[in-house]
């Protein structure tokens, strides 16, 4: 229900700007996590620790939409933009997690059924990836001109997050069974913001670089079995904050 409120408010209110905007920016960046949200310690990690505060993120990719109206007789303009960013968890990470989930798993067994040579015919784990939808308001300014051609800008900006973690998906198979438990997290809605300079080419390309700090919460997870059917809610202590720099290039509409 609150994801099809926010996606509800989030259209009508984009196409209030389109209706009102002068100008339109379509742009995609490289995004590097910064702060807990790039911190690769596995005993730390949101998903393989319930203390955990730390994301283990990669450099992903964002694209965005920005719609843009001037004030009368300023420098100034008031924005409104919608973005998508993407980022995995880092290759090294997933690699220390899966050794770890999958020893600790085998020694669980081995225990039950009294075997230590006990080893699995077939394990996988597959990993989540963040996915973050902001919506955000604020006002844009062209300092000064660099050049007839050239000119230098910053922005800041306020507004929501969506997040979307997707599926952490575990599969043994030994003695001929096969058992797969699944763990499906909450999505989350926070508070976000950003800042970004650059300079305008021409009123036509735009490059900068920015700050996204798209807020923190805990991360609610639902643990599904097939073998035993069973679910539980399992809530982390500690907040994960998602925070990251943005290299973007951008076409002016």
């Amino acid at each position: 229900m609150k994801t099809r409120f926010f996606l509800a408010i989030a259209i009508m209110t984009l196409f209030a700007a389109v209706a009102s905007a002068q100008s339109a920016i379509i742009y995609g960046s490289l995004t590097l996590p910064r702060g807990a949200f790039g911190e690769k310690n596995i005993y730390r990690n949101a998903f393989s620790s319930d203390y955990g505060n730390q994301g283990g993120a990669q450099t992903g990719f964002n694209i965005g939409v920005k719609y843009m109206k001037p004030f009368p007789d300023s420098e100034f303009s008031w924005f409104l933009s919608a973005d998508f960013f993407y980022n995995g968890l880092d290759s090294d990470l997933k690699d220390e997690i899966g050794r770890y989930t999958q020893d600790a798993t085998q020694q669980i067994i081995r225990e039950t059924i009294q075997d230590n040579s006990f080893v699995f015919d077939y394990f996988e784990l597959k990993f989540p990836h963040y996915y973050n939808i902001p919506l955000m308001a604020g006002i844009n300014c062209s300092l000064f001109n660099l050049s007839k051609d050239c000119s230098f800008w910053m922005e800041c900006g306020l507004g929501a997050n969506f997040r979307k973690i997707s599926d952490l998906k575990e599969t043994v198979e030994y003695n001929d069974e096969h058992y797969e438990s699944t763990c499906t997290f909450d999505e989350t809605f926070t508070m976000a913001y950003q800042a970004s300079a650059g300079l305008k080419f021409q009123d036509r390309i735009m490059i900068g670089v920015g700050y996204y700090n798209l807020g923190a919460d805990v991360i609610n997870a639902k643990i599904i079995s097939n073998s035993t059917g069973d679910w539980k809610k399992q809530k982390t202590n500690e907040k994960l904050e998602i925070s990251m720099l943005t290299v973007r290039l951008g076409l002016i509409f």
